[in-house]
């Protein structure tokens, strides 16, 4: 039915979400200090859909204490901020607190991004945190299973190949054609990195990257699909994908 459901979301157009509509401002939540961080020129500044990741996983906490996950990845760290949550999520922010604190990592191409999250894991107390100067996944390869939660808030504007291709600040926000470049590349990498059973992506998309067709392939390939989040603001129409990696998944073609 979700599925169907995508399908349908395909042509709507973006507008703002119940919850914004209703009250004219967001409810006030945690989020993690970024006052380490002086400037964004060359790191990706926090913006609504990081806040629609944090809701995620706040409201997904359930699934996440069914996990009892040992290493949480954030690919595309930028400020660090997600991860930061997660770890604050974990040790019991808002009394939610999950069986144990995992270790966190964070993965970014861009090493401003990855000093700029080492400063925001000091600045919140993230003590079992590092970060990774690698393209996606690349810096694993060959590496066993490892991985229990993998987030990703991925560059998803539909851009040029070669703005996708760039580097730098630009691979912050360039996708590809529909958006879908780097999240392919990131599903098709992160698969064989998951622990087999319990592994979790919680992924971003907007309505241009074909969230329909992503359900579908992951589907496909034997995890299990669901929409945890959808939200609507100026400009996108966003939905928070977890993607559970079964026994015999199969890597994406």
């Amino acid at each position: 039915l979700q599925f169907l459901y995508l399908i349908e979301q395909r042509d709507r157009p973006p507008l703002l979400s119940p919850r914004m509509a209703a009250s004219g401002k967001k409810k006030k939540k945690y989020t993690p200090s970024l006052d380490r961080i002086t400037s964004y020129e060359h790191v990706y500044e926090p913006a609504e859909d990081s806040f629609v990741m944090m809701d995620a996983l706040e409201e997904d906490v359930e699934h996440l204490r069914g996990v009892r996950a040992d290493v949480v990845v954030e690919c595309g760290v930028g400020s660090g901020i997600l991860s930061a949550f997660f770890d604050w999520l974990a040790r019991g922010g808002n009394d939610h607190g999950l069986t144990h604190t995992p270790a966190v990592i964070g993965v970014d191409l861009n090493i401003k991004a990855c000093e700029a999250a080492n400063g925001t894991y000091e600045e919140n107390g993230v003590i079992n945190a590092e970060t990774v100067n690698s393209d996606l996944f690349t810096a694993f390869r060959g590496t066993r299973p490892f991985i229990d939660v993998a987030i990703f808030n991925p560059p998803y504007l539909p851009s040029t190949m070669e703005e996708a291709a760039e580097g730098g600040f630009t691979a912050a926000w360039a996708g590809g054609p529909r958006g879908r470049v780097i999240t392919d590349r990131f599903l098709e990498t992160v698969l064989p990195l998951l622990t087999p059973g319990t592994g979790t992506i919680y992924l971003l998309l907007i309505h241009q990257n074909d969230p329909a067709e992503v359900y579908e392939v992951m589907e496909a390939r034997g995890c299990d699909v669901e929409v945890v989040l959808e939200r609507r603001y100026p400009g996108e129409h966003a939905f928070i994908l977890r993607i559970v990696k079964k026994l015999l998944a199969s890597p994406v073609e």
